[in-house]
């Protein structure tokens, strides 16, 4: 609702400032402002390097420094906005053009621009929601009632790298004390303004000029909330002549407006608008430029905003449209006597000449309800030892892979010969109980079909030691509901104790013995049991608990079936690992589990019998091609499982040419290699796979009929489309003696 509210204070303030420079063509424009006097003694003009937003484009900038530098222009000062105020805060900062070439090429801009963790790294129970195959859209509910993130992006990594890159001018008081003066704008979201930020801290402020509004989340500083410069002053001359400069280079790399002609769908009003309003303010800064003034406008022809890709045609267009106005830049030049001393102001101290960073101290900002002793637990950075960035960077995702905080990013507080690293966690506005929603949608073509809208719920930070409560429900096919708190028991959250309730009606069809009849069963159950276990970092986790509860089971014509209700009560056993890394097309990584459960009448069950069951399954990718192989093994230990609770094998890569429960049986195993490949990445909508499997299992009543000459083996086409929503797959599966299957799924069947 707040990211909503944004891009309707956007659309408003479009409308305002549009009519506002609507109004301002009819009029004669003001006269340029009166050149500032020159300071005593300077021996040329002050030169003011002005730097336009412009996404990916502003990677131009790179490629006319060069230039420049070539031909001996210095700059006495750099205003910049955006991408602009990047590239002008690491020329201020002391950086070469070759070495800021290097850094934006060299940046992983795709992982740069997603604030999650890797999969593999993120926290076992978030991974544990993946199965449900939620909606990226995550809720939240307080005392302010619902609400959700301002942005797409809280921008984490992006500050990491600019706080790391700008590491070193942490000691310097203002922006004018940079190796050049340097001022970067921002809007402020509450009156359209600009807003030329020139103290505090530079990789905040470098942050806080390029959010883009309802993408990343404002930045709050001084009391303002500010969101990307590029609305109020996109090309920010003005800031220059207030710093100082009596001449101005200024480069334009803002995408045209593409007109109305084209597709007008959400997305394309949206940036339809922005490009219009950053136009119209970069005219009226164009507007105010002198005669003796130069402007440079690199023609980067289908280089987007958000081609990151294609960084290197950016900097050669800068570079070419540097080298086209030559003639016009030679005027600035000065002599190789001027230049050197320029470079010496101008470069900073090479690294390997400064002395280590070392931590004197760590402190936490921001968490209200996460206790910072239990944050501390998850960093390996230690106090009076340098400082390894790529040690932070870890710890800084360990800190946000439980999922309960918007942003986790650090600041350096110097204080005399001492550096305080201070942990900036902030924690989501929108929480502390978190909900997600999800649908699953399945079909066999045959009558066989069911629709399941998913809930999740969970309340983080219930206590000192971070425990969790989380409730799982489904409403359709089937109606189920699992609720389960979980209580760490130390800070480092390794042992920890699990109580829940779950409940769950179900209709479902199975096949039974001796001639394979055909059956509608009808299952309500309801239990309640607890765990004590440990967890494995990231990797998994272990298990043991009890079980005890009831279960009622009918049918509609089966005689044999064991009807009724049936009494719950045991011991559970579970390890599990999961280091995939996508639950939905895993391209590569593992996955392991066993689970066992002991049955006992003197713990309350009906029957006595054991069960476990073994799964391992493994994929790797060369290049758009992908292999899954799944191994699954499943026994009684000779005990003769119940027949409600037999092993069942049948549907989608579960031996996909038989119906779901077709095969069932005391003892099982079953094989699944697959292989599918990446057709065509389709933007928003996810890529698109074309993939086959092999399957060979079967189900058997006790271990001595098991045997590998009486397999059942199966076969399955399918096409599939990772989309950012839920997965969709679309398959035929075909087995022995005649028995085929057509599948749709939306939500996860694996």
């Amino acid at each position: 609702m707040r990211s909503r509210l944004l891009v309707l204070l956007l659309q408003f303030s479009v409308v305002l400032n549009a009519g506002q420079a609507i109004a301002a063509q009819d009029q004669t424009p003001p006269p340029p402002p009166s050149v500032p006097s020159r300071p005593p003694g300077s021996p040329r003009p002050r030169i003011g390097l002005v730097l336009a937003g412009g996404g990916a484009r502003g990677a131009a900038h790179v490629g006319i420094l060069k230039v420049m530098e070539e031909m001996h222009v210095p700059v006495d000062l750099v205003t910049g906005t955006s991408m602009g105020s990047l590239v002008g805060a690491l020329y201020s900062a002391g950086y070469s053009p070759a070495e800021m070439e290097e850094i934006v090429a060299g940046v992983d801009w795709k992982t740069l621009f997603r604030d999650a963790p890797a999969r593999r790294d993120i926290s076992y129970r978030r991974k544990e929601d993946d199965d449900l195959g939620l909606f990226p859209l995550e809720l939240g509910w307080n005392k302010s009632g619902i609400s959700s993130q301002a942005g797409v992006l809280a921008g984490q990594k992006v500050e990491f790298l600019f706080r790391k890159l700008t590491l070193h001018t942490l000691r310097a008081p203002d922006f004018d004390h940079l190796n050049l003066p340097f001022r970067a704008v921002a809007a402020d979201l509450d009156t359209g303004e600009a807003v030329v930020i020139g103290k505090g801290d530079l990789a905040r402020a470098m942050r806080a000029s390029m959010s883009l509004p309802g993408v990343f989340t404002p930045v709050i500083m001084d009391g303002k909330v500010l969101v990307d410069g590029g609305i109020a002053s996109n090309l920010p001359v003005d800031a220059a002549r207030e710093l100082g400069a009596e001449q101005v280079i200024a480069v334009d790399v803002g995408t045209p407006p593409a007109g109305t002609a084209r597709d007008l769908s959400a997305l394309s009003v949206y940036s339809q608008t922005f490009d219009v309003l950053a136009k119209v303010n970069v005219k009226e800064q164009i507007a105010r430029m002198h005669p003796d003034d130069l402007l440079i406008t690199p023609d980067l022809g289908a280089v987007t905003t958000a081609g990151f890709s294609r960084i290197h045609e950016a900097v050669a267009a800068g570079e070419a449209a540097g080298r086209k106005a030559a003639d016009q830049l030679r005027r600035f030049a000065v002599s190789d006597a001027e230049w050197a001393a320029f470079l010496k102001k101008q470069r900073r101290a090479p690294e390997s000449t400064l002395p280590p960073l070392v931590v004197d101290s760590i402190t936490f900002e921001g968490p209200e309800r996460a206790d910072p002793r239990l944050l501390r637990k998850r960093m390996e950075t230690q106090e009076n030892q340098p400082l390894d960035f790529d040690v932070l960077a870890k710890d800084l995702e360990r800190i946000s892979q439980a999922g309960e905080f918007e942003s986790v990013g650090f600041h350096i507080v110097p204080e005399g010969d001492r550096n305080h690293l201070v942990i900036d966690a902030t924690e989501k506005k929108w929480g502390p109980t978190f909900i997600r929603f999800g649908i699953g949608v399945e079909t066999d073509f045959r009558g066989d079909s069911s629709f399941r809208f998913i809930g999740n719920v969970r309340r983080t930070n219930i206590n000192s030691f971070g425990a969790e409560w989380k409730t799982n429900f489904s409403l359709g096919e089937p109606m189920a509901i699992v609720s389960e708190f979980y209580q760490p028991l130390e800070r480092t959250g390794f042992w920890f104790v699990a109580p829940r309730v779950e409940w769950e009606k179900r209709t479902f069809k199975t096949f039974l013995p001796p001639d394979n009849d055909e059956e509608i069963i009808r299952e309500r159950s309801s239990a309640i049991g607890v765990d004590v276990g440990a967890s494995i970092g990231n990797f998994g986790e272990v298990r043991l608990g009890w079980l005890r509860g009831h279960a009622r089971l009918d049918n509609e014509t089966a005689a044999d079936f064991e009807v009724g209700k049936h009494d719950i009560g045991g011991g559970e056993f579970s390890a599990k690992l999961d280091q995939l890394d996508s639950v939905f097309f895993p391209t590569k990584g593992s996955a392991a589990s066993v689970n066992a459960f002991v049955s006992r009448t003197g713990l309350g069950a009906s029957d006595d019998y054991e069960k476990a069951q073994f799964s391992f399954s493994q994929s790797g990718t060369i290049r758009r091609n992908t292999l899954f192989g799944r191994v699954q093994i499943g026994t009684d230990f000779g005990s003769e499982i119940p027949l409600y609770d037999e092993f069942e094998l049948g549907g989608f890569m579960n031996l996909s040419g038989y119906i779901r429960g077709q095969v069932r049986g005391d003892v099982m195993g079953l094989f699944t290699g697959v292989d599918y490949v990446r057709l065509k990445k389709m933007g928003f909508l996810g890529n698109l796979y074309l993939g086959g499997a092999i399957e060979a299992g079967n189900a058997w009543q006790s271990a001595d009929e098991a045997n590998l000459n009486n397999l059942h083996y199966s076969g399955l086409a399918f096409a599939g489309l990772d989309s950012r929503l839920f997965p969709i797959y679309f398959g035929y599966g075909h087995g022995e003696g005649g028995n085929h299957a057509l599948y749709l799924f939306i939500g996860r069947p694996f």
